[in-house]
């Protein structure tokens, strides 16, 4: 896959269209592109999701094992998450900075997470014993590559958190103090879901030029200067102040400099679209949830959907079409050979004359 390559004229398109608040694709700075959520999506592994923005496609995984250590006390991130791009968007991330780039996602992951019972209320629930302790493996795959990448791996892992089943076990003394790992009941109604409903969500704010974005494409990206990388949890209402609201992670990425003095603006813009979007995420969730359980408990294939921007079947000649305005149809149609035909006709005259 090629590296996006932009002329002068584009980067200046791009980002005087930016200061003027408005984008390529119709946007303002603060809006999302549509976000499809689907979870599980995975069979094979304890609980999964897949989030997908425009062309960016994240694929989750969560594994768990039981986990032996001298003491479970001092074992305090008992999530592990792994970040690793497709042969797709291998290209993508290495022009990113490589492993680098995975490795920052990773350590924002973990500090994110990090903590015992401040993101996952039932956490000690992964305890057995002083010894023994399930270890949460958290694998994303980043199968391409279309801009917003960590906003849209947070909400991954949320999902795939929330739709994770981790099996009750009994621990049973043995001789010479050693324990037996027993499992009474079926794995199919035996367990416990891990309670991430409070996990937090990122917002990526790029400056690009003297103005700031959310959700930048992949095009956008190509011309950003910086990107602020804000972590920030779910507001506990609705009339909670924009000042009250906990932001986990500030981290700045990407070689170009910053002015200190945008850098309040960036957070303001941060926490008022994380407003929006865990208000969004949350919905959606809920929603997978409760169909889960109307089926019985039983895993099924939830129909993902835009929980964000404008659907894409809502576009205004889809719209105009189900109101019965066929006429919307015939004039697109017309005007697509007006400027079809022209450009048609030169071709035919240009190679009528060169032959004779």
């Amino acid at each position: 896959m090629e590296p996006i390559l932009l002329g002068a004229a584009e980067k200046h398109f791009i980002a005087q269209g930016l200061a003027d608040g408005l984008r390529s694709d119709g946007r303002s700075i603060d809006d999302f592109r549509p976000i499809w959520v689907e979870s599980p999506a995975l069979t094979t592994t304890q609980g999964s999701s897949r989030v997908r923005i425009d062309t960016t496609d994240i694929l989750v995984g969560v594994k768990c094992e039981v986990l032996e250590c001298e003491d479970t006390s001092l074992t305090p991130n008992r999530l592990q998450f792994t970040v690793d791009p497709s042969c797709l968007a291998a290209a993508r991330t290495e022009a990113r900075g490589g492993e680098l780039f995975t490795e920052a996602i990773e350590a924002v992951l973990t500090e994110a997470y990090h903590g015992n019972g401040d993101v996952i209320s039932n956490m000690d629930k992964l305890i057995l014993s002083k010894q023994f302790m399930w270890k949460v493996y958290v694998d994303v795959v980043i199968q391409q590559y279309g801009g917003n990448i960590l906003d849209a791996i947070f909400i991954a892992v949320k999902a795939a958190l929330l739709d994770t089943r981790i099996t009750h076990l009994a621990l049973v003394a043995q001789d010479e103090g050693k324990f037996n790992i027993e499992c009474g009941e079926s794995t199919e109604t035996n367990f416990f879901r891990l309670e991430a409903a409070n996990a937090p969500l990122s917002i990526s704010v790029n400056q690009i030029g003297k103005s700031i974005a959310v959700d930048c494409t992949e095009v956008e990206e190509a011309v950003l200067r910086t990107s602020l990388w804000v972590v920030l949890d779910q507001p506990e209402s609705e009339r909670t102040a924009d000042d009250c609201v906990r932001l986990r992670v500030v981290k700045q990425m990407f070689a170009g400099g910053m002015d200190p003095r945008s850098i309040p603006a960036m957070l303001d813009l941060a926490v008022r679209c994380g407003r929006k979007l865990h208000a969004a995420v949350n919905a959606r969730l809920e929603e997978i949830r409760n169909e889960v359980e109307f089926s019985g408990g039983t895993v099924i294939k939830v129909q993902p959907i835009s929980i964000l921007g404008l659907e894409p079947e809502k576009h205004p000649l889809a719209v105009l079409l189900d109101q019965g305005c066929t006429c919307a149809l015939c004039i697109n149609i017309i005007l697509t050979c007006i400027l079809i035909v022209p450009g048609i006709i030169h071709a035919i005259v240009v190679i009528v004359t060169h032959k004779r």
